[in-house]
């Protein structure tokens, strides 16, 4: 009896074990699970305030940029705007060309700038300030101002039609060589007519006409000068052989 007495004992201690490592499992898991949770919600939590606080710093900034971009654009004005403008105000101006140099004259007179301070007028989408709205704190004119100015404006036309062209051929000098349009070549070639001792030039004659064997510009390639004539040919079937200077050296030679 003794010895079933104490079998059941240490059964009974064993179980009473048993249950309280497996009590005391399910106490640590419950704890460790509760822990991940709370873990799991803060970081929710803090990843929605970053986003928060992102979103907001970038609205803030897209707000700042906009305003920034609305007040220059309100303190700017189009170059192909300004051309409009200028043919709609007067009948002295007949062509966008004309409008352009006497754009120019303002410019050139710093009553104009462009926002990159370049020092030529493009009748394009580029942005241009009078100097009057570089100084935002500047008084608006007066009612009388206005008027004062609507009165004088035609006469203010007239003037710049007349300096415009001056000053559009100096903008077109300014310009690099390999920049210039054939536009601004035919309006080169037209003042050059206007002086009498060029007045007899012409870029439509006939300077000589080749025949078989015949060459030209040997001076040019000798003196290594630019070309100064076309080639136009006058038959079907003609055929031109063109040396430059590096073949005609080696042909020399």
């Amino acid at each position: 009896m003794e010895a079933v007495v104490v079998v059941v004992t240490v059964m009974v201690v064993v179980m009473v074990v048993v249950e309280a490592v497996v009590e005391a499992v399910v106490v640590v898991v419950v704890v460790v699970v509760v822990v991940v949770a709370v873990m799991v919600v803060v970081m929710v939590v803090v990843v929605a305030v970053v986003v928060v606080v992102v979103m907001v710093a970038v609205a803030v900034v897209v707000v700042v940029v906009m305003v920034a971009v609305a007040v220059v654009v309100v303190q700017c004005c189009v170059g192909t705007e300004l051309v409009d403008w200028m043919i709609q105000q007067t009948s002295c101006v007949h062509s966008r060309t004309q409008a352009v140099g006497m754009w120019q004259v303002l410019l050139e007179d710093g009553v104009l700038n462009h926002v990159d301070q370049e020092r030529q007028f493009q009748d394009k989408y580029l942005f241009y300030r009078f100097l009057d709205d570089e100084h935002e704190d500047g008084p608006l004119p007066t009612e009388e101002e206005k008027k004062e100015c609507d009165e004088e404006l035609q006469d203010t036309m007239l003037l710049l039609s007349q300096m415009g062209p001056d000053a559009h051929m100096r903008m077109i000098l300014r310009k690099p060589p390999g920049q210039r349009t054939v536009d601004d070549l035919e309006i080169i070639y037209d003042e050059l007519l206007h002086i009498k001792a060029l007045s007899h030039l012409s870029t439509t004659g006939v300077v000589c006409t080749l025949h078989e064997g015949d060459d030209f510009g040997k001076l040019a390639l000798v003196n290594d000068a630019p070309r100064a004539a076309s080639i136009v040919l006058r038959e079907d079937n003609c055929h031109f052989l063109r040396v430059d200077k590096e073949d005609f050296n080696r042909i020399l030679r």
